[in-house]
């Protein structure tokens, strides 16, 4: 029997993500689901949510406060195959009978090394540093071991020129409560060999000082082949926090299954050319489920998922030097904001597929460039339905849109603040510009938008609350099934079964 946790609030330098679902509801044209806002704090241009992207790209970021495990998503068109995700740490560790403690000053590998499965290896708080003479700093293959802070922060430091944090090979792992600190690569899933690895739990983990030219947060670097099965089948990463890597969490290979990352913070160092230093990838797979993260600094993009069924609900990316959020064959994107984005575009769908953006914000892509905005299945001209709803977009490059002709497209309930020479929509080769928006409308491609300067507070400061008399606020629209006023109340529960 497993020992009674005790509770873990983490560090309370950075609060829950849950504070950024609040800003984007504010700002996402939500008010038609419920009564207009009030007088008050919102009213006088203030808001608790509203802290400096630019300005805190840099800083270093923390495990947000330890909560109830993942939480209910909205409702979806994907269909999640909930049961195959990993579980959070004291459900995964419920059933091991047996524990060793490990106090401070003693061998973690010795350890790990002796565990058997259905093992939790207990570490008590400090500072430790592990196997000097070889290149990581702990390695185990051994299936169902969980590897646990005991009530308070252990710190993994590495030794003089070993690169590796955690390398672990085996099904039914759970990592909790460590640091992992001065590595090239601080923690690697490695696969096993042509088989699945199964079912693995990070959380509360931090990747913090990395050391190196090329440096790698969290990678899975199991290579299942193009014809081979899958290589990680069910990673959850809850309440991580990456800092300083040109790599932050990375499926490499892959395929990778049922990988579900929420309350995750990934601040990279925008150092390294080329088109893998991004914040959060997977290279190939399905079932991909990104919630509440933050993401930041990365040299190519924010989030680029190379998979089938992905979510991505309450995100924020920032100062990134590409594509922001780049899909490649579908997906919702479902309140998220982007604030700085640089090459392409901010919105990439790659491939054929449906993608739905609801309730989001982009601002400040390119904004003394040309290209566009939003781009789906540019090079591949494929068939793809793009819905964006209840979206704004402000301050962004004047080349508009694009979807290739034959693109099922509906753009309703959002505000484009451009000016009405700039470019709306390429669809195919027909172009229309803002000044055009009724001709586009008219053409069968939305209804309900706006051309408006959508009024906030200060958005170069990353202050995106609505003034008074602000046209996002009671204009939107109720999108039934999906997202809308029930966001916070849907019952389809998340690997936390909440």
């Amino acid at each position: 029997m497993s020992p009674a946790r005790r509770d873990r609030r983490g560090d309370p330098r950075m609060a829950p993500l849950a504070a950024l679902l609040a800003l984007v509801v504010q700002i996402a044209l939500l008010a038609a689901c419920s009564s207009p806002q009030p007088d008050g704090a919102s009213d006088r241009g203030e808001s608790p949510h509203t802290s400096s992207s630019r300005a805190g790209a840099s800083e270093l970021p923390a495990a947000a406060p330890a909560g109830e495990g993942p939480r209910a998503l909205p409702p979806a068109r994907v269909d999640l195959d909930l049961e195959a995700f990993a579980r959070p740490a004291d459900e995964a560790c419920a059933d091991n009978a047996t524990v060793v403690e490990v106090d401070a000053g003693d061998s973690i590998g010795a350890a790990l090394d002796e565990a058997e499965p259905g093992t939790t290896v207990l570490v008590a708080p400090g500072t430790y540093v592990e196997n000097a003479d070889a290149s990581d700093a702990l390695r185990w293959e051994t299936d169902n071991v969980c590897l646990r802070a005991d009530d308070g922060e252990v710190v993994i430091e590495a030794a003089s020129g070993q690169g590796y944090g955690l390398v672990f090979t085996g099904d039914d792992t759970v990592v909790e409560g460590f640091t992992m600190r001065g590595f090239r690569t601080g923690v690697i899933l490695g696969g096993r060999g042509g088989e699945t690895q199964r079912r693995a739990t990070l959380e509360s983990v931090r990747v913090v000082d990395p050391v190196g030219d090329l440096r790698e947060g969290i990678l899975a670097l199991g290579d299942g082949g193009p014809d081979g099965p899958v290589a990680h089948d069910g990673v959850l990463l809850l309440d991580v926090a990456v800092q300083g890597m040109d790599q932050g969490i990375s499926c490499n290979f892959g395929p990778c299954d049922h990988w579900w990352v929420e309350r995750t913070r990934v601040v990279g160092r925008n150092a390294v050319e080329g088109s893998g230093a991004d914040n959060i990838a997977v290279e190939s797979g399905r079932q991909v489920v990104l919630v509440d993260v933050a993401v930041s600094g990365a040299a190519a993009d924010g989030i680029d998922l190379k998979a089938g069924d992905v979510v991505v609900y309450g995100a924020r990316v920032t100062d990134v030097a590409r594509n922001a959020v780049k899909l490649w064959h579908g997906g919702e994107v479902i309140e998220v904001v982007v604030d700085g984005s640089g090459a392409d575009a901010a919105l990439v769908g790659d491939g054929e597929g449906t993608y739905l953006y609801l309730n989001c914000l982009v601002a400040h892509h390119d904004p003394e460039g040309s290209g566009y905005v939003g781009g789906w299945s540019y090079d591949r001209r494929a068939p793809v339905e793009v819905e964006i709803v209840n979206s704004i977009f402000d301050d962004n490059s004047v080349g508009g849109f694009f979807v290739p002709a034959g693109a099922h497209l509906s753009v309703r309930n959002t505000i484009f603040s451009a000016a009405p020479e700039d470019k709306l929509f390429d669809v195919g080769d027909e172009t229309y510009l803002i000044g055009d928006l009724t001709g586009f409308e008219d053409a069968g491609f939305g209804s309900g938008n706006l051309i408006a300067d959508p009024m906030f507070v200060d958005p170069d400061a990353g202050n995106f609350a609505t003034l008074p008399g602000s046209p996002a606020r009671a204009a939107g629209e109720v999108v039934h099934g999906i997202g809308g006023g029930g966001l916070r109340s849907h019952e389809q529960p998340g690997p936390g079964g909440r």
